[in-house]
Parts: C-alpha cells; structure tokens; sequence
C-alpha cells in the first residue's frame, strides 16, 4: 500500500499527483515507454482519472501525461475523435477548475 490507512484526501491527491509527473516524465520522448503505456491501458486509466479527478494539481499533471502521451497510428486514428473530444473537454474543466474567465 502506498498510501497510509487513514491518509488525509491531500496526502492521497499528492500521491496521484506525483505518479503522475513521473508517468509523463518517462513518457516523454521514449517511444518503448509510451508503447508499453498504451498496451498495458495506462492511456485509458489517466483518461479516466481526468474525467473523475477533482484536485486540480492532480488534474493538471494527468492531462500532461495524456498530452504528452504519442499512440501508436493505428490506437491513434481508430480513437481520435473519441480522444480529442474527451481531451477538450479535460481542458476546459481544467481551465474552469484553475479560474480562466474564458475558454475558446
């Protein structure tokens, strides 16, 4: 367990936080890594974690690591619109979470 029994909701979005920024530190520029990410449903699971995630620390290094993210071709062109959809709309409930007063 990574996280103590009894955690506070901070100390648990830290944890997210951080698994996060090291997804997407070794997702970028590493072709294998990115690979593997996508075959073993990592893509999937961040995707997920954005639509559900409330801590907008949290939220923010998700989206990094799904925008930093490059699928194979054909994952790619088979669910892009699906993902550029669900992509746009993580961006603007970031945007609304972080206070942007307009969003294009």
């Amino acid at each position: 367990q990574i996280v103590p029994e009894g955690a506070s909701a901070e100390d648990v979005a830290k944890v997210r936080a951080g698994a996060c920024y090291v997804l997407s530190t070794m997702n970028q520029h590493n072709a294998k890594c990115q690979q593997q990410a996508v075959e073993q449903g990592l893509l999937g699971y961040i995707i997920k974690l954005c639509m559900v995630e409330s801590n907008s620390t949290v939220l923010r290094k998700a989206i990094g690591v799904v925008t930093g993210m490059r699928p194979p071709p054909p994952l790619f062109f088979m669910r892009r619109l699906r993902l550029c959809s669900t992509l746009f709309h993580l961006i603007v409930s970031l945007c609304l979470a972080l206070g942007c007063h307009s969003v294009v």
